[in-house]
């Protein structure tokens, strides 16, 4: 039988997946610093620019010329909170995997 590097252990009648490969525990904690910092940037940034679209672009009779509103053709909290959430998961990635490299590399 092959060697997978996964382990099922069966602990009162649950099943635990235990990982013995190295690299792989790597691209999990990778992975999920990746997703953890893109979920809670892209939240921060959904929410700043919704605040800052509705107070600020969508006011009767003024033009909006800000570059959320011409990029999403759309006005005030819904073209700014696009923006928002879309840089906001970007660069909470990029966050996310520059502090796993950061901490990898201390430990």
């Amino acid at each position: 039988m092959q060697n997978t590097g996964i382990d099922i252990i069966g602990l009162n009648n649950k099943k635990i997946i235990m990982c013995n490969n190295i690299n792989m525990k790597k691209y999990i904690y990778s992975t999920l610093s990746v997703i953890l910092g893109a979920l809670i940037f892209g939240v921060i940034g959904l929410l700043k620019f919704m605040n800052y679209g509705g107070n600020s672009c969508d006011f009767p009779g003024k033009n909006c010329g800000c570059f959320c509103c011409n990029l999403f053709g759309l006005r005030g909290y819904e073209a700014c909170g696009n923006f928002g959430l879309l840089a906001g998961i970007i660069l909470g990635a990029i966050i996310g995997f520059v502090t796993y490299k950061l901490i990898k590399s201390k430990f």
